[in-house]
């Protein structure tokens, strides 16, 4: 009975095996397969069977977290996209908001992702549904028929359809798939209306653009990864996480790509907040630093940070999903000077191929991990459980490089690298906490991803954070968190209505017919009805507003339950904004219902590893040379003060000058800081 989980990163593939019935738990870390993900995936799984001495069949559970989604939109690999608009709509996609992030920028890349359908595959329809979901202009299929072949002869391989309003009424879009798969029966086909049927038309066709330019990718990468783990012996049906931190079936995700769009970093914060719960602790953020990203999140009263308001790139992305930060600070961020001679760490990332320096892969650019070995922090030899030897030479030489041009020696140089890094995670954290409302000195730290117990000391004493929590297995801890991720579903419905004008039964008619609607993809997935735990909640605004808070509502509505979620409203506005005006008329815009069934958590042993590691080493701290002791995580055994270094297969946990580090029977590590 062995349940296995894969998170693929932008540097290594995380696999964890856990047995159902004895709680022991297996890691393995493989360099991530980048030209084609399934590889890396079936090879750590291979590896962390054969350490578990188990056999793919006794495999009863695989859940996955996969960057595909993401990488095609970055790297923008997506499908050939051909956008059918409301006749006279067909430039929404390219007129956006009208925003500028960069407000006197003469030469700032748009800020709108034309990229996936650009003019002339962007084409109008003459039809047209009113706000209340009459028809208007009726569909005039000869004319959509003249679209669908225009597109078809540019060589699309999938369309998305965004008409006006119809999220209100869908039978013209539904009409239109029709008319494509009377052409091509096999053509992806994205509706709004299916996709996210919700008002506003330009974040409403962004992610149905979205999803038509994943489908073919993400739907292709799903087949094959099923069709190897069968071939490889593994039957159990494919679970895949989704952007809002839930599982669902491959054969759901397939159907709506755009759901996995950030399914990556969502599984940190699952775990993390596992691990927080275990000591106790509600109020944590999350410090997840990989390879090629840092990823920073709040988990606030027990819950993940969840928006409907969140992006890729610059890019809007209107699904929930978790609420996490990302910036190019990982372990493979390339440290360079700009053109005025200003040090910089990342975006650009040294990735898995060539990697770091210290590799000895082909790297050549000096990056964060050659920082951290050049200090001491790290030793040469192992890393990542031995899938990695780190060389020390090639990497100072490189830092000593970069010191001359900036007229350093070449530890001060690496530790000037450091200090940029960490700042950057630092304004990242406030983004998320102060930029959210919320002090992150009341909250504790949670570090994870392979760098992040290396960041987490100094990231907690720029912020003021007194408590560092460092889970058993940081690196990993997106994979383990997969396996304590729920099975989750999510319904919505535009209403746009003050409460004071509202029927409430009527919006409870819209509760009720939502639930339904969860409850049939829940039941599909296997999830146990009595388990099922149900949220309602609300997209809620001041009137006038572009905005929106979510706020929960009751079951049961009343009146006196929607004075109470508007009152809930100006509370969570006041905590969010700084502001609120009590006084002023709120409107209710979307009713949302989601449902979740969590597995039983159980209590893990982790397999215990041989770890070589030396009783000291010189490392640099506060400018100095310090002999620092070295120990392995598993021979910690008391309260031990900095400076010294915890090393464990899958991080190093570094303990600054004046930071102590504390064994908990829960089997996390508390870092208190000063």
């Amino acid at each position: 009975m062995i349940s296995v989980a894969v998170d693929v990163g932008g540097t290594f593939t995380d696999v964890v095996a856990v047995n159902s019935e004895t709680g022991e738990l297996d890691v393995v870390k493989v360099p991530t397969s980048t030209a084609r993900l399934a590889d890396g995936v079936l090879e750590g799984t291979r590896d962390v069977l054969e350490r578990a001495g188990a056999k793919p069949q006794d495999v009863t559970r695989f859940v996955h977290g996969t960057t595909v989604g993401t990488n095609a939109v970055l790297e923008r690999r997506g499908a050939t996209v051909g956008l059918l608009m409301t006749e006279g709509f067909e430039d929404v996609l390219e007129i956006g908001r009208t925003r500028r992030r960069i407000l006197y920028d003469l030469n700032i890349d748009r800020q709108t992702p034309t990229f996936v359908a650009p003019r002339r595959r962007r084409l109008g329809v003459r039809e047209r549904i009113g706000a209340d979901g009459d028809v208007v202009v009726a569909l005039d299929e000869t004319q959509a028929l003249t679209a669908v072949d225009a597109l078809l002869a540019a060589g699309v391989d999938a369309i998305a359809v965004c008409f006006l309003h119809a999220y209100r009424n869908d039978a013209h879009e539904l009409r239109v798939r029709e008319l494509v798969h009377e052409r091509v029966p096999s053509l992806s086909v994205s509706l709004s209306s299916e996709v996210d049927p919700l008002f506003r038309e330009y974040e409403r066709a962004v992610v149905t653009c979205f999803d038509a330019y994943l489908g073919p990718a993400v739907r292709s990468y799903l087949a094959e990864l099923e069709a190897r783990l069968e071939e490889a012996g593994v039957v159990c049906p494919l679970q895949v996480m989704q952007s809002r931190g839930g599982l669902a079936s491959a054969e759901h995700a397939a159907r709506r790509p755009v759901t996995l769009l950030l399914s990556g970093p969502a599984a940190g914060v699952v775990g993390a907040n596992v691990a927080a719960r275990r000591s106790g602790i509600a109020d944590v953020a999350t410090l997840d630093v990989g390879g090629t990203s840092a990823d920073v999140a709040l988990v606030h009263d027990g819950r993940p940070a969840v928006t409907t308001e969140g992006g890729i790139a610059e890019f809007p992305l209107r699904i929930p999903l978790v609420d996490v930060s990302t910036i190019g600070a990982g372990g493979g961020s390339i440290a360079w000077l700009d053109k005025s001679g200003g040090l910089r760490v990342g975006p650009r990332s040294a990735g898995a191929h060539p990697g770091p320096i210290c590799y000895r892969r082909g790297g050549t650019e000096p990056t964060v991990t050659d920082a951290l070995l050049v200090l001491g922090h790290l030793g040469a030899g192992a890393l990542a459980g031995g899938t990695l030897t780190l060389e020390t030479g090639a990497a100072r030489d490189a830092y000593a490089t970069l010191g001359r041009s900036l007229g350093l020696e070449p530890e001060a140089a690496a530790a000037g690298v450091l200090r940029v890094a960490t700042m950057r995670m630092v304004d990242q954290t406030r983004l998320v906490s102060v930029g959210r409302g919320h002090d992150p000195r009341r909250f504790a730290l949670v570090a994870l991803g392979g760098a992040g117990p290396a960041f987490a000391g100094r990231v907690a004493a720029e912020l003021g954070i007194a408590r560092v929590l460092i889970p058993p297995v940081p690196g990993a801890l997106s994979a383990l968190g997969l396996l304590s991720a729920p099975i989750e579903h999510e319904q919505a419905e535009t209403v746009v209505v003050r409460p004071g004008d509202a029927n409430p039964a009527d919006l409870e008619a819209t509760f009720e017919r939502l639930e339904l609607a969860v409850a049939s993809l829940m039941s599909g997935e296997g999830a146990s009805a009595e388990g099922v735990e149900t949220r309602r909640s609300a997209d809620m605004r001041y009137a006038g507003q572009s905005s929106t808070l979510e706020v929960d509502v009751g079951v049961g509505l009343s009146r006196a339950e929607l004075e109470r979620t508007s009152a809930a409203f100006h509370d969570r506005h006041q905590n969010v904004h700084g502001h609120a005006q009590p006084g002023k008329a709120v409107e209710l815009v979307n009713l949302r219902v989601v449902q979740s069934w969590r597995p039983e958590e159980q209590v893990l042993e982790l397999r215990a590893a041989e770890h070589e590691h030396r009783a000291t080493r010189v490392a640099w701290f506060d400018g100095r040379p310090h002999d620092t002791p070295v120990v392995a995580r598993d021979a910690l055994a008391r309260e031990r003060e900095g400076p010294l270094i915890v090393e464990q297969p899958d991080t190093t946990v570094i303990v600054e000058p004046g930071h102590r580090i504390v064994p908990l029977v829960d089997g996390n590590l508390a870092l208190v800081i000063g």
